[in-house]
């Protein structure tokens, strides 16, 4: 064999040793990584487990009288309100749940979900749910009223059906409303002048 195909078989012999160092070290490095990654790694510890929760007290109520339904704590007011809606909703419970809603602090969701609740209420003939429906109408109320824009006629239609029912305080707001509507159609305003007009 001459001296150049000698060492041309000696490079072959050469390269194909580094080939085989090579993919030696990669399976090796290969290794070495599935062995950290199933054994030596670190995981994280489990979750501790949950603890029971004790059921919660039952309160008797006394017979022929029905609870306001409890709402989960982290329900906002409007979404509590349309829940309690989506069934035969008594007045008597919309009204209790839209009274803690009405404070001059409430924001718009609780007033809005009040609303929701008193007007439902005040459909099915509750007296004290029409006056406060009213309420929300009356340009002149100070307590907030959300998205419910302030209307001189709904105020006193709604004010005028709690006064028929016999609600007290409907009476004397509709008074302070005829005398806020004669102003305003003094200034003229020409929905105040119109529902002066129909005012019996």
């Amino acid at each position: 064999m001459d001296q150049p195909a000698a060492e041309t078989a000696k490079e072959k012999k050469s390269s194909g040793s580094l080939l085989w160092i090579i993919l030696g070290l990669v399976l090796l490095a290969l290794a070495a990584a599935a062995v950290w990654w199933f054994f030596l790694r670190a995981t994280p510890p489990p979750p501790p487990p949950m603890a029971p929760q004790a059921p919660a007290a039952q309160q008797e109520t006394p017979a022929g009288t029905e609870k306001a339904p409890a709402a989960p704590a982290a329900m906002a007011p409007l979404q509590q309100a349309r829940e309690h809606l989506r069934g035969t909703a008594d007045p008597a419970t919309s009204l209790e749940l839209a009274r803690p809603l009405r404070t001059p602090q409430a924001g718009n969701d609780e007033s809005d979900a009040a609303f929701l609740l008193l007007e439902d209420a005040a459909q099915k003939g509750n007296a004290e749910a029409m006056f406060l429906v009213g309420q929300f109408y009356d340009p002149q109320s100070a307590l907030p009223r959300g998205s419910i824009p302030a209307d001189m006629s709904q105020a006193k239609h709604w004010y005028e059906k709690a006064k028929s029912k016999g609600a007290a305080e409907a009476d004397k707001a509709l008074a302070a409303l005829r005398r806020h509507v004669e102003g305003e159609a003094a200034k003229g305003n020409a929905e105040a002048s119109l529902l002066l007009r129909e005012w019996k």
